[in-house]
């Protein structure tokens, strides 16, 4: 019997929309690495979101470095990944809008525009950057998207070539700008394989009246037993030190050769950008140039899962890519050489070394020179039974620098131990330890910093039973002067954080908790007398944050989906409250089975923030309505409206009120 993919669809979201909202609370503020910055919070609102809508992510950031981030010097960016965590693309970047001292925290939103093709689990990165440098990189987060109503048609194919997909043609209008504010969507998806080689094609375009044309996304893959390529959006990752966790976009062959692996890489990894400039001609940002990544690896796999491999990444910016380039940027260039080691063959341990060395110039135009510098890594993995361990060591010198590997810090020694027992029939509880400390040539112009990071979790997986997690951190950062004699700290700052997360499932009722309670101590005190006195410094806040979601399915034509958040940002000093609700809801109904399908989704946002500096009070309310009648089972026509109500309670000019169209049609093949 033919099954419609809505109907796919909407069962596998059923199943792990609660689990996903269960991860959420659990590990989001756990994923702690020994960075220059911190994530205190992350909260996806709403969550889920519909395909084909915005989510915000609201994010508070601690700094965890010596100096000052001045105003618009930093950029919060979002990653998004698909349910086998591949690179998918990412959010554009929102830059902070204050200054940052050390130990302060930024409260900063960024959104991303949900493709029309997704639904399911996905997964999303979020990344603090400064002049490049990712300051602070989360851990996977799991994101749910509930899908659009597309059927997926029943493919019969010639023997040797198999090919199916749809394909979607999306356009909404909105009445503020007098209805001059349409966005347009084309999505492809292509699954196949020719001749028992799997092809995958993924295509998302953005039209805008700002930007007509945008390729927002795109991947196309080929894949056999000797040879793959990748053109599109990739994320290659040949080793921590010289090539990894950096989305860029271009072209990525493989070809395998008995016991060897050439891997070859050819993208862009910084689109260029104008500095702007206001009415009177004076920058008021700077420009960045376009930035070429050009890279080889080749790896030998030796017997019994041993391998060695070596690899080198030139990143180039083109210094002609653009015209205005704002004050002091000049074009970079840097050269990486790797080399790897894995020895697997021990029973119960693995064994890996990394040893890379950089070339950098900071000025390719005026030919500064290179400054050269090594940075190594070593690790081991054991496991027996239901016991596990690995620890790690990493040494990157004070002049190593990677662009190809944006999350490496530079002038850093950092040390992990992390332990672990667990069976999947009840459970597991797993201990870390993470320990960073910089300015390894005791410069006296920086202070050395060391942070110290603690956690454990827990979770209970009986069958039967609903999954239970328990989860807590400490993260401790302390900076002395280098010739400090009298151990006074200069920064000093604590933050410790308590998550825990129930989900439990029945057939016709899926539901999960999460919450997440955090507090941050700073201990160095201004000169104030109102500081002194309470012993609170300005920087001192407690959060907590819960999120809710429901699942019902009432029999195989209605679904019901609800969820719930809520963020409370506490002052300790001033006692201001920053708090924000996001309510939502998505209802299905198949009014006519395989034809006619009624979806009806909206939400509503409340802020309210009583600070003293930038009070704000909010509330922003969302509604709309699809029908989507399936002409045939590769045919389909969408058509839907909604209203989006926005009111500022303290500026009531920001005020709007706006109602929305939109239509789709959806073709299967």
């Amino acid at each position: 019997m033919k099954t419609n993919n809505y109907e796919n669809k909407g069962s596998n979201l059923m199943r792990t929309l609660g689990f996903a909202f269960f991860i959420v609370g659990a590990v989001v503020s756990l994923a702690f690495a020994a960075d220059l910055a911190e994530f205190q919070l992350i909260v996806p609102a709403p969550d889920p979101v519909n395909a084909g809508e915005k989510v915000t992510f609201q994010v508070i950031t601690v700094n965890r470095s010596g100096t000052a981030w001045g105003s618009g010097t930093c950029e919060l960016e979002v990653e998004v990944y698909d349910k086998d965590k591949v690179y998918l693309g990412k959010s554009d970047k929102a830059k902070n809008k204050e200054d940052v001292a050390p130990g302060g925290t930024i409260l900063d939103f960024v959104t991303f525009n949900v493709p029309p093709n997704a639904g399911g689990a996905y997964y999303y990165k979020v990344s603090y950057i400064q002049n490049t440098q990712r300051l602070a990189y989360s851990d996977f987060q799991p994101l749910t998207i509930t899908p659009i109503t597309v059927i997926a048609p029943e493919v019969k194919p010639p023997k040797d070539v198999q090919i199916g997909g749809n394909a979607t043609i999306a356009y909404k209008n909105e009445s503020k700008d007098n209805w001059k504010n349409y966005v347009g969507n084309i999505s492809l998806n292509v699954l196949g394989s020719i001749y028992q080689k799997s092809v995958v094609c993924n295509v998302y375009t953005y039209h805008t009246p700002e930007k007509t044309f945008d390729l927002y996304n795109f991947i196309l893959d080929y894949r056999s037993s000797k040879f793959d390529v990748t053109f599109g959006d990739i994320m290659p990752n040949f080793s921590a030190l010289s090539l990894s966790n950096a989305g860029m976009r271009g072209v990525m062959p493989v070809i395998r050769t008995g016991p060897a692996t050439t891997s070859i890489v050819a993208a862009r990894s910084v689109d260029p950008k104008e500095a702007a400039l206001n009415s009177s001609g004076t920058i008021t940002a700077n420009g960045n140039f376009a930035r070429y990544v050009y890279a080889v690896q080749e790896k030998i796999d030796i017997f019994y899962d041993n391998s060695v491999s070596i690899n080198y990444v030139t990143s180039s910016d083109d210094k002609n890519s653009i015209l205005n380039t704002g004050t002091d940027v000049y074009p970079l260039q840097n050269k990486v050489m790797g080399v790897n080691f894995m020895i697997g063959s021990f029973k119960y341990a693995t064994f890996k070394c990394d040893y890379a060395r950089s070339a950098h110039s900071t000025d390719t135009v005026n030919m500064s020179p290179e400054v050269t510098d090594a940075a190594y890594k070593a690790s081991v993995e054991s496991r027996l039974g239901i016991f596990s361990i690995k620890a790690n060591y990493q040494h990157v010198g004070t002049d190593f620098y990677s662009l190809g590997s944006p999350t490496i810090v530079k002038d850093r020694n950092n040390y992990d131990f992390m332990t672990g027992v667990g069976s999947p029939k009840i459970g597991s509880l797993n201990l870390s330890y993470n320990q960073a400390v910089d300015n390894l040539k005791n410069d006296p112009s920086k202070i050395i910093t060391t942070q110290s990071i603690y956690s454990a979790n827990t979770n209970l997986t009986l069958p039967k039973w609903p999954i239970l997690s328990v989860g807590y951190a400490i993260n401790d950062v302390g900076g002395l002067p280098v010739n400090s004699t009298d151990s006074v700290k200069t920064l000093n700052n604590k933050t410790n954080i308590i998550t825990a997360g129930v989900s439990y499932s029945l057939p016709w009722w899926i539901n999960s908790i999460s919450i997440q309670k955090s507090g941050y101590k700073d201990y160095i005190l201004a000169n104030s007398t109102s500081e002194v006195a309470l012993g609170i410094s300005r920087n001192d806040k407690d959060t907590m944050s819960g999120t809710y979601s429901a699942t019902f399915i009432m029999g195989d034509r209605i679904s019901l989906n609800l969820g719930i958040t809520n963020t409370k940002i506490t002052n300790l000093y001033d006692l201001s409250v920053n708090v924000m609700d996001t309510y939502s809801s998505t209802l299905n109904i198949k009014v006519i089975k395989e034809k006619l399908v009624l979806a009806l989704w909206g939400n509503q946002t409340l802020r309210n923030d009583n600070s003293l500096t930038a009070p704000a009070k909010t509330t922003t309310q969302v509604s709309n309505t699809e029908l989507t009648y399936y002409f045939t089972q590769q045919f389909s026509w969408t058509v839907g409206g909604g209203v989006t109500n926005y009111q500022d309670t303290l500026t009531a000019i920001n005020s709007y009120n706006y109602s929305k169209i939109s239509t789709r049609i959806g073709l299967g093949f």
